[in-house]
C-alpha cells in the first residue's frame, strides 16, 4: 500500500529588495513584493489581526527589481502581475481559478537589467475573454519597450522600442487618456525630465510633451484620474521635491485661448498658467486635445524621494470617486501623506511618519491599501513599516507586519527541547528568532520576535546548545556563545506560550540572568 505525504507551507520569512519599485498593493488586498530572485505575496490584515506571507513565486534567474499588478479599469481584483529582474527578462504571472499563480509569458528582448514595469488593459474586462493588454518595461540598456497582447492570445509581441540615448528611464507609468482608448505613457529619466508618449492612429508610440522642472533624477511616477475628468501625474525626484501635473481635455474655444503676459492682463482678469497642448486621434477617428499644466510643487522632504502613490479610487454603488490624497517615501526616513486644503486648495503635509535615529537608510517606496485606511513603506534593509488609521482616535498607528533577512541565510537550528521556535543566521550580520504569536480568538501566525545578535560581520553558522543558549560563528573566525536573559524568557512566554516556569525558577535560584552571557572563542580556545 502506497502512502502519500503532503507538505504545506506554515511560515515564510523574507524581506523586500532594496529597489524603489519592488512592492505593490493591489485592489485584491494582496501585496506583491520582490525578495531576492523570488516574488512574495503578502496578505496584510487590520489590527488586532496580523497578516502573513502566503506564497513565493520563482521564475527569475536574477534579483527581481520591479513588480506591479496589472490593474483593472473598473477597480476589480487583479489576477495578473508583472515582474522585471536583472536577468534581463520580464515575466507575466496569472492567478488560476484555484488561486495559484503561474508564469504565462516571459518577455525577452532587453540587453540590460529591467528596472521598472507597468501595464494596463485598454478596455473593460468582459468576464469571458482577455482584452488587449499593454506592458511597458524600462531597462538599463537605455531603452523602453512597449509590449502588446491582443485579445484571444497568450503571446506578447514588442510593439515599439523607445530609445533613451545615453540615458535611461528610472520610472514609468501608463494610463488611458480620459474618454479614449489611447494609452498615455510617462517616463522619468536621468536627464531630470518627464517625457509623455501616446499611441497614434498608426499604432506607433510617439512623444508629445517633455515636462521640465526637476533638478535631479526622476525616481517615481504615478497617474490618477480625478473626479473632474483630468489626469493627475505625480513625479518625485532626488531634488527633494514632488511635482503634480494636470492633464486636462480641451474642447472648442478652450484650445484657442492663448495665456496673456501679466502686464497685459486687465484688472478683472485672472492669471492663467502656461499650458502645453497635444492632440490624439482615437479609434473612432475623433480628434481630442489635451493641455498639460503644473498643478503644485510639494516641498517637505529633506532627502531623495523614491516613491509616490495615489490613494486608490473608491467605488460605491457603481460610482467612482478618486480621493485627492498622495503618499511619498524618502531617504530622510519619513513617509508623508499629502492632501489639498479644502478652503485654499494648497497641498499640505497632513501626516508624517517614519523612523527616528538608528544607522539605517530611509524608505525606497510606499503603497496605499485599497480602502485608504492603511499604508506601508519599505526600507533599505528590506523591512516593511505598516500604519493603520485608528477608527477610535483617527490617528495613524503602527501595526505588525512580516519581515526577514535581507541577505543570504547561512544556517538555521530549532529549539532542541520542544521545537517551539527557530533561530536563523545570515550574511546580513544578524541572528533572528522566529516563533508563533499566540492570542486568544485570533489566528496564530509565526513572526520574527527577536534579534539575539546584531553583528559587524556576516554570521555563517549556528548551533543551539540548549533551549536558551546558542553558539554562532562569523566571517572573522570567532565563535560567540549566548544565553538568553530572564526578560526575554518572560516575553517569549507571553508571546508564544512556551512553558518556561522551570527555567524562570532556576534563573531565580542562581540569582537571575538579566544580561546576555557571552563568551568569545577563537579556534584555539576561550579569549
Amino acid at each position: 500500500m502506497n502512502s502519500e505525504t503532503r507538505c504545506t507551507s506554515s511560515y515564510i520569512s523574507c524581506s523586500c529588495n532594496a529597489t524603489p519599485h519592488s512592492a505593490h498593493w493591489g485592489n485584491n488586498d494582496l501585496i506583491c513584493f520582490a525578495s531576492g530572485s523570488s516574488i512574495a505575496l503578502y496578505q496584510p490584515k487590520f489590527p488586532p489581526a496580523d497578516g502573513r506571507l502566503l506564497v513565493t513565486l520563482n521564475g527569475h534567474q536574477g534579483r527581481v527589481n520591479c513588480i506591479r499588478w496589472v490593474t483593472r479599469q473598473d477597480g476589480g481584483s487583479e489576477n495578473e502581475l508583472l515582474s522585471g529582474a536583472t536577468d534581463k527578462t520580464a515575466v507575466v504571472w496569472r492567478r488560476s481559478t484555484l488561486g495559484q499563480f503561474s508564469a504565462i509569458a516571459t518577455l525577452v528582448g532587453h540587453s540590460g537589467p529591467i528596472n521598472a514595469v507597468d501595464g494596463l488593459y485598454t478596455r473593460q474586462f468582459d468576464g469571458c475573454s482577455y482584452p488587449r493588454t499593454i506592458v511597458v518595461t524600462a531597462s538599463a540598456d537605455s531603452t523602453v519597450r512597449i509590449w502588446e497582447r491582443k485579445q484571444g492570445t497568450e503571446e506578447f509581441t514588442c510593439l515599439h522600442i523607445l530609445l533613451m540615448g545615453n540615458g535611461f528611464a528610472l520610472a514609468i507609468s501608463i494610463t488611458l487618456l480620459p474618454n479614449t482608448t489611447v494609452p498615455l505613457i510617462a517616463c522619468g529619466c536621468d536627464d531630470n525630465r518627464v517625457t509623455l508618449y501616446v499611441e497614434n492612429e498608426q499604432h506607433q508610440i510617439v512623444k508629445v510633451q517633455t515636462l521640465t522642472g526637476h533638478e535631479d533624477w526622476v525616481r517615481g511616477l504615478e497617474f490618477a484620474l480625478s473626479d473632474s475628468g483630468s489626469i493627475f501625474l505625480a513625479s518625485c525626484a532626488q531634488d527633494h521635491f514632488i511635482r503634480l501635473w494636470r492633464i486636462s481635455p480641451r474642447r472648442g474655444d478652450d484650445v484657442l485661448i492663448v495665456p496673456k503676459a501679466v502686464s497685459e492682463l486687465q484688472e478683472e482678469e485672472d492669471i492663467r498658467v502656461k499650458e502645453r497642448l497635444f492632440a490624439v486621434i482615437d479609434n473612432d477617428e475623433e480628434k481630442s486635445t489635451f493641455a498639460v499644466t503644473i498643478e503644485a510643487i510639494l516641498s517637505g522632504h529633506e532627502g531623495w524621494i523614491y516613491g509616490v502613490h495615489w490613494q486608490p479610487a473608491v467605488y460605491t454603488d457603481g460610482k467612482r470617486h478618486q480621493p485627492m490624497c498622495l503618499i511619498s517615501a524618502s531617504m530622510d526616513k519619513t513617509a508623508v501623506l499629502w492632501r489639498p486644503d479644502l478652503e485654499s486648495g494648497i497641498w499640505l503635509d497632513e501626516v508624517r511618519v517614519g523612523e527616528v535615529g538608528g544607522n539605517t537608510l530611509g524608505f525606497y517606496g510606499c503603497q496605499f491599501s485599497p480602502s485608504g485606511h492603511s499604508f506601508l513603506a519599505h526600507g533599505y534593509q528590506g523591512a516593511f513599516h505598516l500604519w493603520h488609521k485608528s477608527q477610535k482616535t483617527n490617528f495613524w498607528e503602527p501595526g505588525p507586519t512580516v519581515g526577514g533577512h535581507f541577505d543570504e541565510v547561512q544556517d538555521i537550528d530549532w529549539d532542541p527541547e520542544g521545537g517551539e521556535f527557530l533561530v536563523s543566521v545570515s550574511l546580513d550580520e544578524t541572528t533572528r528568532l522566529h516563533a508563533p504569536w499566540v492570542r486568544a480568538g485570533l489566528e496564530t501566525n509565526w513572526h520574527e520576535i527577536a534579534r539575539p545578535q546584531v553583528h559587524g560581520y556576516g554570521v555563517t553558522c549556528l548551533a543551539m546548545t540548549g533551549r536558551y543558549r546558542f553558539v554562532s560563528g562569523a566571517d572573522e573566525k570567532v565563535l560567540r556563545a549566548f544565553r538568553a536573559p530572564k526578560n526575554f524568557v518572560e516575553n517569549l512566554t507571553r508571546i508564544s506560550t512556551v512553558d518556561t516556569k522551570h527555567v524562570l525558577e532556576r534563573m531565580v535560584s542562581v540569582g537571575g540572568v538579566c544580561e546576555y552571557r557571552r563568551h568569545v572563542m577563537n579556534i584555539g580556545g576561550v579569549v
